[in-house]
C-alpha cells in the first residue's frame, strides 16, 4: 500500500524550477502530540484501520529560505467504529522544513506551492513516520504502519487530448579546453623496443 500525491505536468515544471536552486537545510517539529484514550492490545492489529492525512500549510520566505510548514496526522479505528467514539489512538505533528535559495533567486508562488505539495512531504515523510513510531513505543502500543508515499502525474490537459511531455534542461554546452598532448587519467604510451635492440 502506498499513498499518492497527485501533481499535473506543470507541477512538476514548477517543483523542478524550485529544487534546481535551493538546498534544505533542516526539518524540525513545530508542534506535536499523541494521546491513546482507549485500550489497545496486539490482539487486535487485524481489526484495526489507518487513517494519514497531510496538509500543506503556509511557507513565507524568511532571510533567503523558504520555511514550509506541513501538517501531519495518523488516526488508529477499529475497522467497523461507530460515529461519535473517540479513535483508539490519535498522532498529529507540524513540521517545518528549510530550504535556502539561491543567491538572487526569487520563487513564484505557483513553483513554491507545487514544491510543498509534493517535495516538502517527501522530506518531512522520514520525520513523520519516525515520530508515530516513537509515540507508540512510548504509549506502549503496537506501532502502525505508516505506507511509502510517490507522486503520481496528471494530465494538464482536457479529456482526450494527448499529454505533452515534461521540458528538460537544456545539456550544457561547455567544453573542457586542455593543453596539446593532455590526457585524462592516461600517460603517453611508450615506444616498445626490441629484444634485439
Amino acid at each position: 500500500m502506498s499513498i499518492l500525491i497527485e501533481q499535473t505536468q506543470a507541477e512538476m515544471q514548477c517543483s523542478y524550477a524550485f529544487s534546481r536552486r535551493a538546498e534544505i537545510v533542516g526539518v524540525k517539529v513545530i508542534s506535536a502530540s499523541f494521546a491513546a484514550p482507549r485500550v489497545l492490545s496486539v490482539d487486535s492489529e487485524e481489526s484495526l484501520s489507518v487513517g494519514i492525512r497531510f496538509a500543506p500549510k503556509e511557507a513565507p520566505i524568511v532571510n533567503g529560505c523558504v520555511q514550509a510548514n506541513t501538517f501531519f496526522e495518523c488516526v488508529i479505528t477499529e475497522a467497523a467504529m461507530s460515529e461519535g467514539l473517540d479513535p483508539l489512538a490519535k498522532f498529529e505533528c507540524s513540521l517545518m522544513a528549510t530550504y535556502q535559495l539561491h543567491e538572487g533567486y526569487m520563487p513564484t508562488e505557483a513553483e513554491i506551492a507545487a514544491f510543498h505539495k509534493a517535495n516538502v512531504i517527501f522530506n518531512c515523510w522520514p520525520y513523520f513516520r519516525e515520530f508515530i513510531q516513537n509515540s507508540a513505543a512510548r504509549m506502549n502500543i503496537p506501532p502502525p504502519p505508516v505506507p511509502f508515499i510517490r507522486v503520481h502525474v496528471i494530465s494538464d490537459n482536457p479529456a482526450g487530448a494527448l499529454p505533452q511531455p515534461l521540458k528538460r534542461p537544456k545539456k550544457s554546452t561547455k567544453s573542457i579546453s586542455m593543453s596539446a598532448g593532455a590526457k585524462l587519467g592516461h600517460s603517453a604510451p611508450r615506444e616498445r623496443r626490441s629484444a634485439a635492440e
